[in-house]
């Protein structure tokens, strides 16, 4: 028998038993784990060693030998260099078996199963065995085991194949991520089996689904840069551009892009995004390498010329190649210098070379490299003929294709019409749906009180038929029937009085059933007429298709020549017009083309902007414009047109003026002398007029100076396009009143009502979400002390409210949702809220009116609200501005705690409407997110001193022990009992606050105990020993707030007799059980504190003692006064409040 000496190639042929095989194979993997050099001398000495152990008939003995050792590195967990080794030295091992077995078989070529085929199905088929044990340990290690191997082997059998493959989709899909990882690695080489570009294999599939879905940012790594590259997975692959991990990102900007290779294989859509994502990026090393990416790898494959690859932007519809060029021209400062634009390149310039000469010129100006922008730009002068050869160009170009652009545009104004009809009917059939809804609930409400009612006489009936038996009964005996005849006395003005209400009952359902049937017609025409419109848009889309066709090639060559007229006027607006000569004969031309040349909204607004550069104040600029708009207008009219235009004519005449109509359609001669009002401009030229104004009353800053100009501007553009029947010309003029009223407090208030029936009742969606935006614009701009008063166009707060309350619940427009909830948000920070609704007129004194609280509470439920679980846009926008809004001041964090409780009970209260959906929040992370939103040791800028006096959380505790004595299920109680140790409570809080929540504590302990035949109150142990502890931890900081106090009062013996709890206190509405009440009347000082008004003598008496207390001892009161301001505050905000939490708010 051989010793026990490291194997060698001349042992391992002298080797005769099992035992010297096992020995040999054990010492092999023994130096194996202890370094990676040796390896491949390792593999040869254990292939020769499985060769001599096939010689001697071992063969299945050696294959369990190596298993069992293989499976001693199983439990090895993650990141033990030895295991790792092992691992990597199977692989080695068997690659060379399989070499060797390729030049040289063991076995004879008849054999069907060669040795690696049989040793390496062994194996997998053993460790595949594992895959689904427990231990995280084991199935990494067989995983990565799989990994390995399956890159080695050539082939194998089609059930282990398919066991393999099912086995590592598992794998896919295991909580632990490196068990993820792993099977990505492995799977990878399955990619190719059986798919195509076009159509993807399952493995390909399943990659990519971890690639953009898996939580582990190292397993959506390991996807990205194992799977294929080709036309279905680059964009996927690509789109990993905006993962959350930087890494990740990082990598699709350079590894990833290089493998890749050509931007042929890359959409222009999908370039250009990559390029913004990786530009404003920000995480400076994903910035570094998105520059890198197109500095140098795109422009290489450009051939390094910077024009050909802006080509391949698409610079036209570009928002990236800006920041591109920026990116370009600080990567090349070097070469700047030799940059030079001819004359000739100025006078043939293309989309590619005038966004170049625009942007260098532009990062000329940003870094003030004068020398260069004095060599490369021209003067004033040459400008402004460029741009006038460039907009005569385009004049001829459309001339020359004048009855083409007729075509489209009448084309497009039809499409456009289809679609408006379209929309207005589908707003109709949603609002009969609505109606319908509602009606069939009457109904079925009417119908079930109607079978009570019924129910309710019957049974009533037979009573008096009893009554009147038992009456004849008594008669006939001689006894007494008085009470008796009370009784059918009441019975029959019961029967008159429910056959009353049965009757006016049934006429309602009659009226109620006639409405449904009418309403159903309607909505059965309304259908109709809506298959009509669209069979009819289709039918015409057909016979009109070929006319899209034919723009598409005039169209693009309009898109380049206005690009390249836009970048001109950029590189105009930002020359220096210090030139006199140049400004001179810049200004009728800028003024020429709006009034001419119909220019688009992007040119318009340049011009526009240009001009108020030209004016040397906004009087000469609002003078150019309205002259401008002027003859936009008249360019409609004939030129021998002579008649006036006022503004009852365009509105309207009155009765003198029928009269003269009606004498005039008999007196054709009177007829022609009078002068009558012309018609409005056409829809073309009124869009052109209010587009320069809208742009026009963007750039105007003093107000003073174009008032009188303003109503006329109203009544003459804005209020006709808002009559128009055309959406687009309806919303610009809806944009221009908005902007006008922005400028002036008066028509703020004369318009605010517009706005508002605008957004809640226009068909029209994008029209409802900009007259929102300017009812918030306008609250902002000019307060909300504008809503109430007694003007006959003020609007009061409430129906704002309710407008903002009933927009906030418009589930089907999730967009107009978000945009209210930012619009509220933006008002809640800043500070607009506590005044909204404080000049409404109240018809209870004692009543007050929470606007704030009211919206704040709706805010939150929004958040939490089921149906708005697939509103990004609305969860985005809440998720960042209500902590903003919470942390950022003491005052805003207790509001939000006063109302948490309330949208709590409201989300998971017994009778709660929100338990019928599947998609509710679990209610823990909810009161976590309630809990943390009001967390004063968040606020910024608070030290520990200052968040330790914060109350937040004590008062967020009475709501909760208000929600625990509701009638609040079970798991809800016991959720509250075991979140209550996470609240922040200090003894800086002060004694009284603390002395009222022990009480309110005690309170709905003894609500428990009172309520034991209940389930809902019947808590398990745990939970009261919770309750428990939570109330010894509230009375040790009661005792040592009382100490803390009387250690005060020790240090001070000439104390004021003034009490702790300031006197100002609410007069209680609901006695102790009110939370409130309990933190006032818990005994909080020995001196008591009545409801009135104290005793004008004893007033006096303190006074006076305070008067003789020395300076440092009133310091110190005005300190303690200071501190309980924000609890006075709170006093005064909760007086009038119902904290019956059930009952919903006004």
């Amino acid at each position: 028998m051989m010793d026990h000496a490291r194997p060698t190639l001349k042992s391992a042929m002298l080797m005769t038993t099992l035992t010297e095989v096992e020995m040999a194979t054990s010492h092999i993997f023994q130096d194996a784990q202890m370094t990676l050099l040796g390896h491949r001398k390792l593999a040869v000495v254990l292939r020769n060693v499985q060769t001599r152990a096939i010689e001697l008939d071992y063969e299945e003995s050696f294959n369990f030998h190596f298993t069992k050792l293989v499976l001693k590195v199983l439990k090895v967990r993650k990141g033990v260099p030895a295991a790792d080794r092992i691992a990597k030295f199977v692989t080695v091992f068997v690659k060379k078996m399989i070499e060797d077995e390729a030049a040289e078989p063991s076995r004879p070529a008849e054999d069907e199963d060669g040795v690696p085929t049989v040793f390496v199905e062994f194996l997998l088929r053993h460790l595949l065995r594992g895959t689904e044990l427990k231990f995280k340990d084991v199935r990494y290690r067989i995983t990565q085991f799989l990994a390995y191997l399956v890159h080695t082997v050539p082939e194998i059998d089609e059930d282990l194949y398919k066991a393999l493959e099912y086995t590592l989709r598992r794998g896919l899909r295991d909580k632990e991520h490196i068990v993820r990882l792993q099977a990505v690695v492995a799977m990878s080489v399955f990619q190719l089996q059986g798919g195509n570009d076009q159509k993807p294999n399952h493995a390909v599939r399943a990659i990519v689904s971890a690639m953009n879905h898996d939580e582990s940012p190292e397993v959506r790594r390991a996807a990205m840069l194992t799977v294929t590259k080709n036309k279905y997975t680059i964009p996927e692959v690509l789109r990993r551009a905006r993962d959350t991990n930087a890494i990740n990102r990082r990598l699709v900007y350079g590894r990833v892009f290089m493998e890749i290779g050509s931007l042929k294989d890359v959409d222009v859509e999908l370039r250009q995004s990559l390029l913004k994502w990786g530009l404003n990026d920000r995480e400076s090393s994903v910035k570094e390498a998105a520059t890198n990416m197109f500095t140098k790898s795109w422009l290489s494959m450009a051939d390094d010329k910077i024009l050909a690859l802006l080509e391949r932007l698409n610079v036209v519809d570009s928002d990236a190649a800006e920041s591109a060029m920026t990116a370009y021209f600080d990567k090349h400062l070097e070469s700047l210098d030799k940059v030079e634009f001819t004359e000739q390149q100025w006078k043939e310039l293309d989309s590619e070379r005038a966004f170049y000469i625009r942007t260098f010129l532009d990062y000329c100006h940003t870094h003030n490299l004068y020398n260069k922008l004095d060599k490369s730009l021209p003067e004033m002068t040459v400008l402004a003929s460029y741009l006038s050869d460039y907009l005569r160009l385009r004049m001829k170009i459309i001339d020359g294709d004048q009855e083409l652009l007729d075509e489209y545009t009448l084309f497009t104004k039809k499409m456009a019409r289809f679609d408006q009809h379209i929309l207005e009917k589908e707003a109709d059939q949603a609002d009969l749906m609505r109606r319908i809804s509602k009606n069939e609930k009457a109904v079925t409400l009417g119908q079930s009180h109607l079978e009570a009612l019924t129910e309710l006489i019957k049974r009533t009936k037979h009573d008096l038929t009893h009554f009147a038996t038992k009456k004849a009964e008594l008669q006939k005996a001689g006894a007494e029937t008085a009470g008796l005849n009370e009784k059918i006395l009441i019975s029959k003005a019961r029967v008159k009085e429910s056959e009353k209400e049965l009757e006016e009952l049934q006429q309602r359902l009659v009226k109620i059933r006639d409405l449904l049937l009418k309403d159903e017609d309607t909505l059965n025409k309304n259908l109709k007429a809506l298959q009509h419109l669209e069979e009819e848009k289709e039918s015409y889309y057909e016979s009109a298709s070929d006319i899209p066709r034919k723009y598409k090639s005039f169209g693009e060559r309009m898109k380049h020549l206005e690009f390249i007229i836009e970048q001109l006027l950029l590189v105009i607006k930002r020359s220096d017009f210090a030139d006199i000569a140049g400004t001179r004969k810049l200004q009728p031309l800028i003024s020429q083309a709006i009034t001419i040349h119909k220019l688009p909204d992007k040119l318009i607004i340049l011009c526009v902007q240009i001009l108020r550069q030209l004016s040397n104040d906004e009087n000469y600029f609002s003078n150019l414009c309205i002259e401008i708009i002027t003859d936009i207008r008249d360019s409609g009219m004939d030129e021998n047109d002579q008649t006036f235009v006022s503004a009852a004519s365009l509105f309207g005449e009155n009765e003198d003026d029928e009269e003269d109509d009606a004498d005039l359609q008999s007196n054709e001669e009177a007829n022609k002398r009078r002068k009558i009002a012309p018609s409005l401009p056409s829809e073309d030229l009124l869009i052109q007029c209010l587009m320069v104004l809208q742009h026009y009353l963007e750039l105007l800053e003093d107000s003073v100076s174009s008032t009188h100009q303003f109503d006329s501007l109203i009544e003459t553009l804005i209020r006709p396009a808002m009559c128009s029947t055309n959406w687009e010309v309806k919303r610009l003029g809806v944009r221009c009143l908005g902007l006008v009223s922005l400028l002036d407090n008066y028509l703020t208030l004369k318009n605010l009502r517009i706005f508002g029936q605008y957004a809640s009742k226009s068909a029209d969606e994008k029209l409802r979400i900009l007259a929102i935006q300017v009812v918030f614009d306008l609250l902002s701009t000019h307060g909300v002390g504008i809503l109430g008063g007694d003007s006959e166009f003020a609007v009061d707060a409430l129906s704002l409210a309710r407008l903002f309350h009933t927009m906030l619940r418009e589930f089907d427009h999730p967009k107009v949702q978000a945009v209210v909830a930012e619009g509220l948000c933006k008002l809640f920070l800043a500070d607009l809220m506590p005044d909204f609704g404080k000049d409404d007129v109240v018809e209870d004194e004692n009543e007050e009116m929470d606007y704030e609280g009211s919206l704040l509470r709706a805010l939150l439920i929004a958040y939490f609200h089921p149906l708005n679980a697939q509103n990004q846009e609305l969860k985005q926008i809440l998720a960042f501005c209500i902590p903003v809004y919470s942390f950022s001041h003491p005052k805003h964090q207790s509001k939000v705690s006063s109302v948490s409780g309330d949208c709590f009970y409201e989300l998971f209260n017994t009778n709660s409407k929100f338990q019928s959906f599947d998609k509710l929040m679990l209610p823990s992370t909810v009161l976590q997110q309630f809990i943390y939103w009001s967390d004063p040791r968040e606020i910024v800028n608070i030290g520990e001193e200052d968040y330790k006096k914060n109350a937040a959380h004590l008062w967020q505790v009475m709501k909760f022990l208000e929600i625990i004595e509701q009638d609040s299920p079970k798991n809800i109680k016991k959720l509250i009992i075991s979140n209550l140790p996470k609240l922040c409570l200090h003894k800086e809080i002060g004694a009284p606050l603390l002395r009222g929540l022990k009480q309110a504590i005690n309170d709905t302990q003894e609500k428990i105990s009172a309520s034991q035949d209940n389930s809902d109150f019947v808590l398990d142990a745990p939970t009261e020993r919770l309750f428990e502890k939570f109330r010894t931890t509230v009375n040790d900081l009661v005792e040592a707030a009382e100490a803390d106090e009387a250690e005060a009062r020790a240090r001070t013996p000439n104390r004021s007799r003034t009490p702790s709890v300031p006197r100002e206190i609410p007069p209680s509405t609901g006695g102790n059980s009110d939370p409130i009440n309990r933190v006032l009347f818990a005994g909080a000082t020995p001196t008591p504190v009545s409801k009135g008004n104290p005793d004008k003598r004893d007033l006096e008496a303190e006074t006076q003692e305070s008067a003789r207390d020395d300076k440092e001892d009133v310091e110190k009161r005005k300190m303690q006064e200071k501190e309980l301001a924000e609890i006075d505050q709170l006093l005064e905000e909760e007086e009038a409040v119902d904290y019956d939490i059930g009952k919903e708010t006004r």
